[in-house]
């Protein structure tokens, strides 16, 4: 299986919304090297509006409970940017960073999509004892 965006056809504006940011992405240098890590990662990303939803907006990337080939991106283009906060980005910057998530997800080492946080790593780097060859910090 090759990796590609599907994007949810249940809304058409949001549908040609979200390809529009697509095809703003695609045409620049970094955006193509985006979607490059993406096919090279062999996983679906497939591109939802976020229900219910939010308030305040937002957006999010997370492996599917059900196939771990599918990554699930939530994102409504029409929420960006954000009227509340008038320097949040432009749709198709947040649809950027959020494939920039999905990529990491696909490439996080154990199980697919586990991507370890740093929150859980601080948790568990302060619940170890001292180390007599570390310094301690």
């Amino acid at each position: 299986m090759s990796a590609r965006v599907r994007v949810s056809p249940a809304d058409p504006a949001f549908a040609d919304a979200v390809l529009a940011d697509v095809l703003r992405i695609r045409r620049t240098e970094v955006g193509r090297a985006l979607f490059a890590a993406l096919r090279g990662s062999r996983r679906v990303v497939t591109v939802r509006k976020p229900t219910p939803a939010p308030d305040p907006p937002n957006a999010w990337t997370q492996p599917s409970p059900a196939n771990a080939q599918e990554i699930l991106l939530a994102y409504n283009p029409f929420d960006w940017p954000c009227p509340a906060h008038p320097d949040s980005p432009p749709s198709d910057a947040m649809l950027f960073a959020r494939l920039g998530d999905a990529v990491a997800i696909a490439e996080a080492p154990g199980a697919p999509g586990e991507a370890p946080s740093l929150g859980d790593y601080m948790r568990q780097r302060a619940e170890l004892p001292p180390s007599p060859t570390l310094p301690t910090r």
